[in-house]
């Protein structure tokens, strides 16, 4: 096992169904066209899941591809959670509230408000209260966190990239084990 990908085609920032905020991403049955034409759709949300074993072929061949991800945010002087915050405001045209960018990012709110001051520590977001609701807290890419942006690596071609070695059959294998967790997750939660 590597890696499984849940792809959503709203558009970045976009509220989701009050159903869909209670579940996790629907997993559909994908080969390796579908992954990367999925990863490629303008506006898509990629999700990836990172299943790793050393005894595991594809994953030691994938993991570089993660690492270099990582080396390349730091050479920004960045860390990862940065960079998908970054990443994830520019898709949103530059401007989500501090919930909004928590759920986006997949971010425990206290996670999502170290990462938030780091990053307005260096001037690359700015923090507004909202003027009707002082409850919401709107955080914002900055022209030099703009600039910095459009300098940092690709996620969604990244993560192409790491499926790349997985042929069909073993995509269509790793997807059938995580619903077997998922649906064993639900039951166990049931009881």
């Amino acid at each position: 096992m590597a890696c499984l990908l849940a792809v959503s085609a709203g558009p970045a920032g976009a509220a989701p169904p009050a159903a869909a905020v209670a579940t996790a991403p629907a997993l559909t049955p994908a080969n390796a066209a579908t992954v990367k034409k999925a990863i490629a759709a303008p506006g898509a949300k990629a999700v990836l899941v990172n299943i790793w074993a050393t005894w595991c072929g594809p994953c030691r061949d994938e993991f570089p591809d993660v690492l270099k991800v990582r080396r390349d945010l730091e050479a920004q002087g960045l860390t990862v959670p940065q960079g998908m915050v970054l990443h994830t405001l520019a898709a949103a045209g530059g401007r989500l509230s501090a919930r909004e960018l928590g759920r986006e990012c997949d971010m425990l709110a206290s996670t999502a408000t170290g990462v938030v001051d780091r990053l307005e520590l260096h001037g690359l977001v700015a923090r507004e209260r909202d003027n009707d609701d002082r409850r919401v807290v709107w955080i914002s890419l900055t022209e030099r966190g703009t600039e910095l942006q459009s300098q940092l690596p690709a996620f969604q071609s990244r993560v192409g990239q790491a499926f790349t070695v997985l042929s069909v059959h073993e995509l269509e294998q790793l997807l059938d084990a995580v619903r077997r967790v998922e649906a064993a997750s639900a039951e166990e939660g049931s009881r």
